[in-house]
């Protein structure tokens, strides 16, 4: 993980209890490192789940809106949405944002992420 590098005034080693002290030193540097490690490896996975859960329900939103202007059931709507998103060359969050945008019209526009 790193390195402790200890410099003395004076020629010589350290003493037990010195090198017990560096040692406990780099123990704890080490295990700060890895908590800061940790806690922005949790920080960025809860920021893609946020962001996958904002799609999902911008995806779902898409599915009704097409279920219900085309009468059909919601797995067929899903199929519509994706054939959409592969014919526009565009992911399926960016179609599903264009259909609910179209259906909810401009004044509710803000409602969208």
């Amino acid at each position: 993980m790193g390195a402790l590098n200890l410099f003395l005034a004076e020629p010589g080693g350290l003493s037990g209890r010195d090198a017990e002290l560096a040692e406990a030193m780099a123990l704890y540097a080490a295990n700060s490192v890895e908590q800061h490690r940790k806690l922005h490896s949790h920080i960025a996975v809860r920021d893609q789940m946020k962001v996958m859960l904002e799609d999902r329900v911008l995806i779902e939103q898409a599915k009704g809106a097409l279920a219900q202007r085309y009468g059909v059931p919601m797995d067929e709507a899903f199929g519509l949405l994706r054939a959409e998103a592969r014919r526009m060359h565009a992911s399926l969050r960016d179609t599903a944002a264009k259909i609910v945008v179209r259906t909810l019209g401009d004044g509710q526009q803000k409602m969208i992420s």
